[in-house]
C-alpha cells in the first residue's frame, strides 16, 4: 500500500545516518561503515563536532517528551498559539450526539430494510413509498410535529 512504501522510503533515509552518528557516538573505530562513510568529514559544517548536534538533538527530544512548548506558552498567557491535535476526552454531549446519529442511522436503514421487503412483496415494479414511512420519517427529522393529527377534522 501507499503507507507501507512511505515508511519503506522514510526508514531507509533515517538508518544511514542515524548509523553514522551511533558510531561516533559510542566511539567506534574502524568499522566498515566508517570507512564507506569517511569523505562525509569534508563536508564543512557549523558545528566543530557531531557531538554538539547530538546534544541539540537530544534536547530538542526531551522538550517534546516533557512538553515544554506548551508549558512555555501557558507561563506567558500564549494558549491561543498551541497545538491543538486533539481533545483529550470527548464530552458526554459529544457521546450522546453520536449515538443518537448512530440510533437513528441503524433505524433507518431498518425502516428501509422492512420497506424494501413491503414493496417486494406487494408490488414487483412499484417503487412508491408507504405513506406511514413517509409521515414517520418526516416527524424523525423534525419537519412535522408529533402531534400532527390532534388539529386535523374528524
Amino acid at each position: 500500500t501507499g503507507s507501507l512504501l512511505w515508511c519503506a522510503t522514510l526508514l531507509s533515509r533515517l538508518v544511514t545516518p542515524l548509523s553514522y552518528h551511533f558510531l561516533l557516538l559510542i566511539q567506534a573505530k574502524g568499522t566498515s561503515f566508517q570507512a564507506a562513510l569517511d569523505e562525509m568529514d569534508v563536508v564543512p559544517t557549523l558545528l566543530p563536532s557531531n557531538k554538539i548536534f547530538i546534544l541539540i538533538l537530544l534536547c530538542l527530544v526531551l522538550c517534546h517528551f516533557l512538553n515544554v512548548y506548551s508549558k512555555i506558552l501557558q507561563m506567558f498567557s500564549l494558549d491561543n498559539l498551541d497545538f491543538d491535535i486533539a481533545e483529550s476526552a470527548p464530552s458526554n454531549e459529544t457521546l450522546s450526539e453520536g449515538r443518537r446519529l448512530v440510533e437513528l442511522a441503524r433505524r433507518r436503514r431498518s425502516e428501509d430494510r422492512t420497506l424494501q421487503l413491503e414493496l417486494n412483496d406487494r408490488y414487483d415494479d412499484s417503487r412508491a413509498i408507504p405513506l406511514r414511512m413517509q409521515i414517520a420519517r418526516l416527524i424523525e427529522e423534525g419537519t412535522l410535529p408529533q402531534d400532527w393529527n390532534a388539529s386535523s377534522p374528524n
